[in-house]
């Protein structure tokens, strides 16, 4: 049986490493996507905070709920695979587990 998201897990597969340099230019693609996003944004609420994470997203996503106190998560379906056929397990897993009320957007 899968871990719930936010547990920690055995990894399955070899660490992948990166170069310092390869590190860098990620995190910089990441914070000017965030940048971008943020910016479209701005005029639908008083404020706009972004913050970067890495992991798992439905982890991470469900984390980040319960660390902000959420009152409603909103998720893309995008379901791509045969296994979960009316919604991603992303949205699948975050629907499941997270600590208040979550909106499914089909694509």
């Amino acid at each position: 049986m899968p871990p719930r998201p936010g547990e920690a897990r055995p990894d399955s597969c070899p660490a992948h490493t990166q170069t310092p340099e390869q590190e860098a230019a990620r995190a910089r693609r990441s914070e000017d996507a965030t940048a971008i996003i943020a910016a479209e944004l701005a005029d639908w609420a008083p404020s706009v905070r972004t913050t970067i994470w890495s992991g798992s997203p439905a982890s991470q996503i469900i984390k980040a709920a319960t660390e902000f106190g959420a009152d409603l998560i909103v998720v893309a379906s995008g379901s791509t695979g045969i296994t979960e056929t009316v919604m991603g397990s992303t949205a699948h897993r975050v629907l499941n587990y997270a600590p208040c009320p979550v909106l499914v957007v089909r694509r």
